[in-house]
């Protein structure tokens, strides 16, 4: 994906070479999503069918993956370790998850 986004870079936008690479870049996004609801999909289907309760905690993953910038006064501290571990948070789909295990 970050081959394909840096060729993006370097093509006159909105020209039929970037149309394709846009179409290229979509299809790996796709792609990337369908294997995290494959996963999903497997892990809550094991889950289910192995415990008859389950528990899931109620998590405000917009409280944890908030910005660690800070203010002016008080800047934050490891903004770019927070970054990163704000993009991983978001993508693990835990709410997807739930929703998933909630009908199974």
């Amino acid at each position: 994906m970050a081959i394909a986004q840096r060729q993006l870079k370097n093509k006159t936008k909105f020209s039929e070479n970037w149309k394709r690479q846009q179409r290229k870049i979509a299809k790996i996004h796709h792609k990337a999503s369908n294997c995290r609801k494959d996963r999903l999909h497997w892990i809550s289907n094991r889950i289910s069918k192995n415990h008859a309760m389950i528990v899931l905690e109620d998590l405000k993953v917009s409280n944890m993956s908030r910005s660690a910038k800070g203010t002016q006064e008080a800047p934050g501290e490891n903004v770019k370790a927070k970054a990163g571990l704000n993009k991983s948070i978001l993508d693990q789909g835990w709410s997807m998850f739930a929703t998933m295990l909630e009908y199974k």
